[in-house]
């Protein structure tokens, strides 16, 4: 996932990580709420000036997985936005058991003050589909909803338990009485 506070000049590279080897950036205010599921990805949805203290925060979109073992990248999406009013994150709207896959975008709408994000998620019918959602304020609500064919998965890779690489055996030019010489003496104890 490209990190939204990036230059966008910026070459923007993409790979793999593990994700227990990284620290999140999402905010402990909006991070406490992960009710002990796992944060698989965020985004920032832009950000809000909050005047009496003097300070700018953004509103997020973040996606949760309850288990490890999942053929899916989450299953639960939240949209945070901070409140002036009580000076604090307030969850604007949650969605649970859902299989969702990624990407997961902030989308521009050009010409609107409303901001929308997509997400990838299987409907009820089975079907993938890419849904996008509007919002301004507290308000979300489902923008449009379009199949979504997902990329070819990718070939399993395997660990290995070790880096030693296994000995390449020796070809061996011994012609066939010395095979047999060698086969006596094993068997009568070095006696021809």
């Amino acid at each position: 996932m490209r990190d939204p506070h990036a230059d966008p000049k910026a070459d923007p590279k993409v790979g793999w990580v593990l994700s227990r080897m990284l620290l999140m950036s999402i905010p402990d205010e909006v991070a406490q709420y992960a009710e002990g599921h796992r944060i698989t990805a965020y985004v920032a949805l832009g950000d809000v000036r909050d005047k009496e203290r003097n300070q700018t925060q953004s509103n997020w979109l973040w996606t949760t997985q309850s288990t490890s073992q999942a053929d899916y990248e989450f299953d639960s999406f939240r949209v945070f936005v901070w409140s002036t009013r009580r000076h604090r994150y307030e969850t604007a709207y949650i969605e649970r058991n859902v299989k969702g896959y990624y990407p997961i975008e902030a989308v521009p709408v050009p010409g609107q003050d409303e901001k929308s994000f997509s997400l990838v998620l299987q409907d009820k019918d089975g079907g993938i589909y890419k849904r996008t959602y509007g919002f301004a304020g507290y308000r979300v609500h489902m923008i449009s909803k379009s199949p979504y064919q997902r990329a070819a998965a990718l070939p399993e890779v395997r660990g290995t338990h070790s880096f030693e690489v296994d000995p390449v055996p020796q070809p061996n030019d011994s012609t066939f009485s010395e095979k047999l010489q060698d086969l006596r003496k094993r068997w009568f104890g070095g006696k021809p």
